[in-house]
């Protein structure tokens, strides 16, 4: 039933972008409640945002991946889930990974579908920058914020994406992995709060990743 199945996919698709527009309202209160700062790279989801409570509360999750090694659990918000992520196996030769077919969502380092953009932060991944309302090295309208995730790989996870989802050979399988919604898109939110589907730099020649703050910008730190 391949009409069926594509309408369930452009559903999936549909809430993912609904979902990624709740994200936004979270990053603009949260600018508001902390003078313009915007969350950290590392875990940006669930140590800044959601404890402040926009998205309503969590679940402890886990372990699943790490069941019968590190059995590590993690707190899940379904604010951070795309329903059309797909599960894969994570490329690691780690030997406490146990091996099962996990979405980024279920994977217990993480518990988030979604990355962000890497020039937020920069090399600074620990620290929150004070530039919501700085004036940006790119437009808000063109500046790509969070997007659906490749596979984001097992332990030490960040969450964020950079120059490489533009390229041909990508690290964690994004180009084979990360455009999972229909005609191999995957969904967008840009930081004027517009959310959109996009394809890999190689269907459009337009790049995925740009520089919000411009390379080296650490002076809203």
């Amino acid at each position: 039933m391949p009409a069926l199945e594509n309408a369930r996919a452009s559903a999936r698709a549909a809430v993912c972008r609904n979902t990624l527009r709740q994200q936004f309202f979270g990053f603009e209160f949260y600018a508001g409640d902390t003078n313009g700062f915007i969350p950290k790279t590392w875990h940006w989801h669930d140590e800044d945002l959601a404890p402040r409570g926009y998205f309503g509360g969590g679940k402890l999750f886990g372990p699943n991946i790490t069941a019968g090694t590190y059995n590590f659990t993690r707190t899940r918000y379904p604010v951070f889930q795309c329903p059309g992520e797909k599960a894969r196996v994570i490329p690691t030769g780690d030997p406490s990974y146990n091996g099962r077919a996990t979405t980024n969502y279920d994977n217990e380092f993480t518990c988030n579908s979604y990355a962000i953009n890497w020039s937020i932060g920069q090399g600074s991944y620990w620290n929150q920058r004070r530039g919501w309302n700085k004036k940006k090295n790119t437009p808000a309208s063109q500046a790509t914020f969070v997007v659906d995730a490749g596979n984001l790989g097992y332990g030490w996870v960040f969450n964020y994406f950079e120059w490489n989802i533009d390229g041909a050979s990508q690290p964690y399988n994004w180009y084979n992995q990360g455009f999972f919604h229909p005609s191999n898109t995957s969904n967008m939110l840009y930081m004027d709060g517009h959310v959109m589907p996009v394809q890999h730099y190689s269907k459009t020649g337009k790049a995925l990743f740009v520089w919000i703050f411009a390379n080296g910008d650490y002076s809203s730190f």
